[in-house]
């Protein structure tokens, strides 16, 4: 009985259901790894890697390149409130199927500009504003001031590629050091246009990385393995 329960719970979680149902399609790459030939190691693929590296493949449709969570702190009427948030582009929304109770993703131009939205989930919606409507008002996280465009249904934290409570132009990080270096804390999926395309999706990725000089990226690491492959997400 507790076997079944355990599978039924990891099955509700993690098989095609909202927001990932194209998972027959979906490549993921996460915890990208780089090693020197003396035995060095660095974690982490930076935005650069995937935005350089990952676009344009044969049989992809859309790219998406998104942050590993975060846990940040926001205070409403001495109340802490602690929120997961993932900054993301506008791929994102059209990867995933999100379920909107309110509002809308933001979109490509939002992000282009830098423009301080987010999207929160239910959850967070009542930790800040009770039973009321969020879209339009103002959350603070973090030190920083979105205007809350959507509220989607909340996302099992065993999704690793939609979770998050706060989702958030990638454009928004305070820190510019984001923009440049292969090392970072991004990952990317990408939607193949078949079940049958991955296969050689993959192949392109790999090959690509393969071919990487670290060193143009200010790398240490000029003689380096790259290990960042995409992966299936059907379950």
């Amino acid at each position: 009985l507790v076997v079944m329960a355990v599978v039924a719970m990891l099955d509700h979680n993690l098989a095609p259901g909202v927001p990932e149902t194209r998972q027959d399609r979906m490549l993921v790459s996460v915890d990208a790894s780089f090693y020197s030939e003396d035995g060095g190691i660095c974690c982490g693929g930076g935005l650069p890697l995937y935005d350089t590296f990952a676009r344009g493949l044969a049989g992809a449709e859309p790219l998406s390149i998104f942050s590993s969570v975060r846990l940040i702190d926001s205070y409403v009427e001495g109340r802490k409130i602690q929120s997961a948030r993932k900054h993301t582009d506008a791929d994102f929304w059209q990867i995933l199927d999100f379920v909107f109770i309110e509002g809308r993703p933001y979109s490509a131009a939002e992000v282009a500009g830098a423009a301080p939205v987010a999207v929160i989930s239910r959850q967070t919606r009542e930790r800040f504003f009770g039973d009321q409507p969020a879209a339009g008002r103002t959350i603070e996280a973090d030190a920083q001031r979105y205007r809350v465009v959507g509220v989607v249904e909340n996302v099992s934290s065993l999704r690793r590629v939609p979770y998050a409570d706060i989702w958030a132009p990638y454009t928004t990080i305070k820190n510019p050091a984001y923009k440049s270096g292969l090392f970072g804390g991004f990952n990317a999926v990408v939607l193949a246009s078949t079940p049958e395309a991955r296969a050689a999706i993959s192949e392109e990725f790999n090959a690509r990385l393969a071919q990487i000089d670290a060193a143009e990226f200010g790398s240490r690491l000029r003689r380096h393995k790259v290990d960042a492959p995409f992966e299936g997400k059907e379950q």
